[in-house]
């Protein structure tokens, strides 16, 4: 099956509680089972900073992870997350998936 989680914010970002590393070890649960994994989320890694990977798609943990940009960083330690998503990535992404969380 071809999963796709669309969430805030997500691994390395540690800084936004237990959300990250909860869909984290549901992904990789997920891709252990052999279900094919992807992942949007935004590139914010705290209040202050950005992971280095905006805009990009890295597979780790068996899993594609598609980075967008997050547009307002300082507004994220508020719980405010403001992503920029590309609609043709995002689009594509959820048409060929069997399912979206």
């Amino acid at each position: 099956m071809k999963i796709l989680h669309i969430v805030p914010t997500f691994y390395p970002s540690s800084h936004f509680g237990g959300v990250p590393k909860s869909v984290m070890a549901l992904c990789r649960q997920q891709a252990q089972d052999g279900h094919t994994v992807q992942v949007a989320t935004t590139d914010a890694l705290d209040a202050h900073f950005k992971n280095g990977h905006s805009r990009k798609e890295i597979q780790k943990f068996g899993l594609n992870i598609y980075y967008h940009s997050n547009a307002i960083n300082r507004l994220a330690s508020s719980g405010l997350i403001t992503p920029f998503f590309a609609q043709k990535m995002l689009r594509r992404q959820i048409e060929g998936s069997d399912i979206c969380l």
